[in-house]
């Protein structure tokens, strides 16, 4: 059974940091997604989305999209993710994250390897703010099963 899940949510209409409500939830059944965001930019501010993921205890930032800079045109994103996705040991690599509710991830990062069971979506919006736009982040596996590979990307 594969998995897709869609979200749509408006970003804020003021300054500030919100974290929406709706999740993306059962990503350990499968290795590899596909996220694919239609993203644009407020009236008046900077807006920062993240996907954080949860390891139990804290919430972590994951992916951070491309800062959209006041007024941005529509930006379609694609990008894939897959738990094997780490070069082999000893690869080691520093990233800036945030923590809970405090995203810090440099802007168009993606903290690659293993991530979690479920994905938040987090948004901070600048100084100016005047008004949020509509953002969609959808999530697709590109596998049948964990170890169980179908389609275009053959077996393995």
């Amino acid at each position: 059974m594969s998995y897709q899940q869609e979200i749509s949510f408006t970003s804020p209409a003021t300054a500030s940091t919100v974290i929406h409500t709706e999740m993306f939830t059962g990503l350990d059944a499968h290795n590899r997604y596909t996220i694919i965001a239609q993203t644009l930019g407020a009236t008046g501010g900077d807006l920062n989305v993240y996907l954080q993921g949860y390891n139990g205890f804290d919430w972590f930032d994951f992916i951070s999209f491309p800062t959209l800079t006041a007024g941005d045109p529509a930006l379609n994103l694609m990008g894939k993710i897959r738990r094997d996705s780490v070069p082999p040991f000893p690869f080691f690599n520093w990233a800036v994250i945030g923590i809970n509710d405090v995203p810090a991830m440099w802007a168009g990062d993606v903290e690659h390897g293993d991530f979690t069971d479920r994905l938040r979506i987090i948004m901070v919006a600048g100084a100016g703010t005047a008004a949020g736009a509509v953002q969609t982040i959808a999530i697709h596996s590109f596998e049948d099963l964990v170890g169980q590979h179908f389609g275009v990307l053959g077996a393995r």
